[in-house]
């Protein structure tokens, strides 16, 4: 009993030793792939604080830690930083990791990641940093072994911030604090897949007009996965933006570069009030205060392909009746509101 009971710590103690060393071991050569993946593949200047590797917290996976990571651009784009995170952490795998190949990727969290895309006048992006690969490494590129491959049962992103500078188009959108969790065992032919995301604040101006100031979104999804066929059955679902919020349901399918869309979507809400939250002048701290009264219908669908020649079909049906607000400094509200509207886009 006595030699069971040392032979035991001692394959402890060996356990213990190697999930201590093993990090190490490969620390050097975790690094040299990154820099490699980085160097050989974009024009720009990518560096990080440093990076960590962890077996015990995520045994019997492996745990890979970039922190404090920015990807500056070159040339015209030499001031501008295009990402930038606080850490990546990425479980992996930990018999792909020990063969340095094919490693599987089995979940992705992103900390307070800040993205700014910007379009030049001249219609240069700043995201178009991949260096260009002659046929000849083409076609090497087409028969090696992938270094890497997804295996995802979570992705999650917190905090971020997110700028779309399109100076072009005179398009410009913003996203403050914005939040995504994407769960699903996609390893799996077919998967539950539950997707949470909020923005705290979001802006979008399009040729100096303003059509969203802070405005609040949040959307919850379920949907069923078929991974195999790429069909995606949507359930029950709601978006939101503001104070409304929209239920929705459908599919989704994706069949070689066309996105075939069947969707419908109806308010959860029929007071006039979520209505009026849509209206940046009227949507700040105080609105909890203006008193309101009135119905309303907001209902719709999106049917039919996306593709870079074609759009679906959109219809939307709005309707309030009698709405009113009022402020409540403001000696006479705004009365007898009423729409009554059809609209329908012929993609």
């Amino acid at each position: 009993m006595k030699k069971i009971v040392t032979a035991a710590a001692i394959v402890l103690l060996s356990m213990v030793v190697l999930l201590s060393v093993v990090p190490f071991l490969f620390r050097g050569k975790i690094n040299a792939l990154i820099k490699e993946q980085i160097n050989e593949n974009l024009n720009a200047r990518a560096d990080y604080r440093d990076f960590g590797l962890d077996l015990f917290t995520a045994f019997p996976d492996f745990k890979f830690t970039l922190r404090d990571f920015s990807l500056v651009g070159v040339n015209e784009f030499e001031r501008d930083t295009l990402l930038s995170f606080k850490s990546l952490k990425i479980r992996l795998d930990l018999l792909s990791v020990l063969k340095m190949e094919n490693i599987k990727i089995k979940s992705i969290v992103i900390d307070r990641p800040s993205v700014y895309a910007l379009v030049l006048p001249n219609g240069k992006a700043n995201w178009d940093i991949m260096k260009p690969s002659s046929d000849t490494l083409q076609s090497q590129e087409d028969t090696s072994e992938t270094k890497f491959s997804l295996s995802l049962k979570k992705f999650e992103i917190t905090g971020a911030n997110v700028v779309y500078d399109d100076r072009q188009s005179k398009i410009y959108t913003s996203l403050q604090n914005f939040n995504l969790l994407l769960r699903g065992d996609f390893t799996q032919d077919f998967t539950a897949v539950n997707i949470l995301s909020s923005v705290d604040f979001a802006n979008v101006m399009m040729d100096g007009i303003r059509y969203l100031r802070d405005a609040s979104l949040k959307m919850d999804i379920t949907a069923d996965a078929d991974l195999k066929n790429s069909l995606y059955t949507l359930k029950e679902n709601s978006f939101s933006l503001n104070d409304l919020v929209l239920g929705w349901n459908g599919t989704v399918a994706m069949k070689g570069n066309d996105i075939v869309v069947d969707m419908t979507y109806k308010t959860k809400k029929t007071d006039f009030k979520s209505f009026l939250s849509l209206v940046p002048a009227v949507y700040m701290k105080d609105f909890e205060t203006v008193k309101t009264a009135g119905n309303l219908q907001l209902e719709g669908y999106v049917r039919g392909t996306y593709n870079d020649k074609k759009m679906p079909n959109v219809g939307l049906t709005l309707a309030v009746d009698k709405g009113m607000f009022r402020y409540p400094e403001l000696p006479k509200p705004v009365e007898n509101i009423m729409i009554n509207a059809r609209i329908f886009f012929d993609g």
